[in-house]
Parts: C-alpha cells; sequence; structure tokens
C-alpha cells in the first residue's frame, strides 16, 4: 500500500507538523483515556483535520508527544514519551504503525534528530523489529557495486544513494559525502571485483554484503567477516563461510531472480530449435566453448549474443550451460521470459526452487549425449515444451522475481538489532583486519606484483 506524497506544509522546513495545534483536537477526559466512539485508548491529541487527513493517513491513530510539541521538537532531548496507537478506522484506508512511523522519521531530515526519536520510542515500545523496519525505510541507505534487487527496495520505500566501485579504494567520508550524511545502513553489492572498500570493518553504521559470485572468488568468505551480515547466492558455498567469526544466523541462503523487465513475448516467432545465448570464448570460457561445439555436432543448436529478453523468445528450447558450476542469472531470466529451459543440475539448490519435467529440465553437467536426446525428445512434443514453459514462469512469478528477493531481504534484516551488530563488528575491528582482511590484500599485492592495484594493497594491509 503506498503512502501519499510528503507535501511541504507538513515539513519541518515550513514549521508545520502532524503535532500542530492547528490540525488537530484535544484527546477526551484524562482519567477516561478512551475516545468515546471508538472506546480504544489514546492520549493527548488525534489528528482528523489538516495536511494528510484527507488521505487517510494520519486518521486511524493518536500521538503522544507531551505539551502539544511540534515535530521539530519531539526529537529533542527534552522529548519524553512518544507512542503511536491504532485508535479509529478511516473510511478512506488504514495504515500500519510502520508506515506512520516512516512518515514522521522523513519529517526529522537530521540523522541526529533519527538516533534521539528512535532511541526514546525503543524504550517504550517493545517491537524492535517495527523501530528497525521504519528506520531502514526512512534513514538513507549506502549502496556500493551491483545494484542487483535495489529498485525494489525503492518501491518498498527504502531511500538508496547508489555509489559506484572504481579502481581505488574508497572510504567512509566518501560514503557521507556522496549520501550527502551519514546513511544509516551500508551495502556492499557484488559485481565480481576485487575489495575496494578502505576500512570497512570500522564503518560505524550496520553492514551487510551481498556474495554471488563465490564459485570465481575465493576470498569472499574472508571478506565476509568484515561485515555484520551476509548474503550468498550459491547454496552449497555457505559451508566455507561458517565456522568463522561471523555467526551461521547472520548468513543467508538468497539466490538470484528473474528481473521486473524479463516479460514472455508471445507475437515473436520461434525460428532457433536449440538456443544458447552469452558468451562463447574459447579463452574465457573453454569448457563451454568445447561443449557447445561438441553439442552442435548433434544437435541444431544456434549459439548467439545480445540482449536476452530479444532472443530468448526466438527459441522453442533455451539451453543453459554453467562454465564454473553455478546457479547463474540465466536460470532466472529464461524462465522469466517464458521460455522452455534445458539446464545442468549444478546443485546450490536448483531443485529446491524449481521440480525438473516441471518447471524445467535438468541434465548431467557436460553430456552431450544427454542434451541432444532431450533436445530430439522435446522437439517432437510441442504440448510439453508449452507446458513446462509455462509452469516455470509460473513459478518465477510466485516466488523467484527481484521483488520477491526485496521482501525477503527486508523481512531478514528486520529480525536483528542492527545497532548490536554494528557495535559488535566495531569492537573487533583489529581483529578483522588482522586475521581476515589482511590475508585477502595481501594475496592480492601479490598475485599482481609490480602494479597499481599491488601497491595499493600493500599499502592498505600495512595500515592500521
Amino acid at each position: 500500500m503506498q503512502l501519499p506524497p510528503l507535501t511541504e506544509s507538513i515539513s519541518v522546513q515550513r514549521q508545520r507538523s502532524i503535532c500542530d495545534p492547528l490540525t488537530a483536537v484535544k484527546a477526551p477526559d484524562k482519567k477516561n483515556r478512551q475516545h468515546p466512539k471508538c472506546r480504544q485508548r489514546v492520549h493527548v491529541r488525534k489528528v482528523q483535520n489538516g495536511p494528510g487527513a484527507a488521505h487517510g493517513w494520519l486518521c486511524p491513530f493518536v500521538v503522544e508527544c507531551g505539551k502539544y510539541k511540534r515535530i521539530e521538537s519531539l526529537a529533542s532531548k527534552r522529548m519524553l514519551f512518544f507512542r503511536i496507537f491504532p485508535a479509529f478506522s478511516s473510511p478512506v484506508t488504514r495504515f500500519s504503525p510502520i508506515e506512520i512511523l516512516h512518515r514522521v522519521l522523513q519529517c526529522l531530515t537530521q540523522p541526529r534528530k533519527h538516533t534521539i526519536f528512535l532511541q526514546s520510542f525503543r524504550r517504550i515500545h517493545s517491537n524492535t523489529k517495527c523501530v528497525h523496519r521504519a528506520m531502514t525505510f526512512s534513514s538513507r541507505v549506502a549502496w556500493a557495486g551491483n545494484p542487483y534487487f535495489s529498485d525494489r527496495l525503492a518501491d518498498r520505500g527504502w531511500r538508496i544513494t547508489h555509489i559506484p566501485l572504481k579502481k581505488s579504494f574508497i572510504d567512509w567520508p566518501h560514503i557521507v559525502e556522496a549520501c550527502g550524511g551519514e546513511p544509516s545502513l551500508f551495502i556492499l553489492g557484488d559485481r565480481s571485483s576485487a575489495p575496494l572498500l578502505r576500512g570497512v570493518e570500522r564503518f560505524p553504521c550496520p553492514t551487510v554484503s551481498i556474495f554471488v559470485d563465490t564459485h570465481i572468488h575465493s576470498w569472499h568468505p574472508l571478506y565476509a567477516q568484515a561485515f555484520d551480515l551476509a548474503t550468498v547466492a550459491m547454496r552449497d558455498h555457505l559451508e566455507s563461510f561458517r565456522g568463522r567469526l561471523l555467526p551461521d544466523d547472520r548468513l543467508l541462503w538468497l539466490p538470484l531472480f528473474a528481473r521486473k523487465d524479463d516479460a514472455p513475448q508471445p507475437d515473436v516467432k520461434q525460428v532457433h530449435d536449440l538456443l544458447f545465448v552469452g558468451k562463447v570464448d574459447a579463452d574465457l570460457t573453454p569448457g563451454r566453448h568445447r561443449f557447445l561445439h561438441e553439442l552442435a555436432e548433434h544437435a541444431p543448436l544456434t549459439m548467439l549474443r545480445g540482449p536476452y529478453r530479444e532472443l530468448f523468445p526466438t527459441g522453442k528450447l533455451i539451453l543453459n550451460e554453467s562454465e564454473r558450476g553455478d546457479l547463474n542469472f540465466r536460470v532466472f531470466e529464461a524462465l522469466g521470459c517464458g521460455c522452455c529451459l534445458l539446464t545442468p543440475d549444478v546443485g546450490h539448490g536448483l531443485r529446491d526452487l524449481f521440480t525438473d519435467g516441471e518447471d524445467l529440465f535438468l541434465y548431467p553437467p557436460g553430456d552431450v549425449r544427454a542434451v541432444a536426446e532431450l533436445t530430439r525428445r522435446l522437439l517432437e512434443n510441442d504440448h510439453t515444451r508449452h507446458r513446462v514453459a509455462a509452469s516455470g514462469l509460473a513459478r518465477v512469478d510466485t516466488s523467484h522475481r527481484d521483488s520477491h528477493r526485496a521482501e525477503q531481504f527486508e523481512n531478514w534484516l528486520a529480525g536483528f538489532d542492527m545497532t548490536a551488530l554494528a557495535t559488535e563488528r566495531l569492537s573487533r575491528a583489529s581483529r578483522i583486519k588482522r586475521e581476515f582482511l589482511n590475508v585477502i590484500y595481501l594475496h592480492l599485492a601479490e598475485s599482481c606484483a609490480g602494479t597499481d592495484a599491488a601497491r595499493l594493497y600493500l599499502r592498505e594491509a600495512k595500515s592500521s
């Protein structure tokens, strides 16, 4: 449910607030403390007209804030109480305390006011998850690297600043400058590159890393120890992250996904019997190159490169190949485009996400004869191809799009006291740097000796 836009008439800058006496009425007698209509407990006043009331996003709730203070003074050190109670059923709509709290925090533009308000709110409200989720929605989130499902989080109310990772280190002052202030959360999206965050173990806000290419970078499990939470896309690699400094409950299997724009194109004519879309290079992907060229001798295979959303619908069967045994994006993209997919049985939870023979077809990795026989059988049966393609699309639409991963990610974060996690990490930052990060930096400095990157990592390893 979308909240109406926050208007200037209730912003702090214009000295107007939801607690302005012009937009509020006094509550009933203090001894009774029950509204005469709903008989639910109320405190001080209920906003029933003025800015926002016509939309219904203030009507269902009562705010207690002491002696008729404005919203900007609610965040002052004198503020003792701030409670939000569900009390009235608006004829227009009804919002949860989290959504109302989100709007309140948007009015508190200064990070210091956010902190004071949330600390006071925690003392009198037992639902810490509610407070954290509202804080995440309203406060600025710094997201470095690959954005992944960040757009879907923005759709859910997150205020995200994207920070590109270049060839040199970026540090905390750089992030603060990019965000226009200190962010309340830092997220690193794996972009399959070397680590470029200076002092990440000492970032004062909570930190989360999203690892995808663990099949390429063996240092990912070490690097994860510098963050408060970490997600891993390849389920079978989770074991290498465990048993170190980061507790197991702070690791999450978060599979890949189909994007919002991955959709069927029923009007496109299927001109290719078996189609592979992707890089086929004898030097960069030698195993794939060898497998596909051998398969082309036994099956009507077409190999193309280009926009997959335009090319996938032209194939009766879409072939996936995994060079390093990873559960790659191509699985979700092909199914999201409504195609009948043949993909290697690589593990990583693939059989838990989809059902062989119902949502897609699995083949033993590297088995040319199995793929050729499966292709011949499916090309002779249009009904089976269409049925499986429809089932795979339905499974993706139900559970495996970027919106589902955003919701899963948000709900997972809401289960932690993020401030406590950051405090714990900061208390052992020296150990993290000494036992985990320096190992990575020294290894990278040695592997690219004589280059600017080597000097960069060597200097970082020597820093305190």
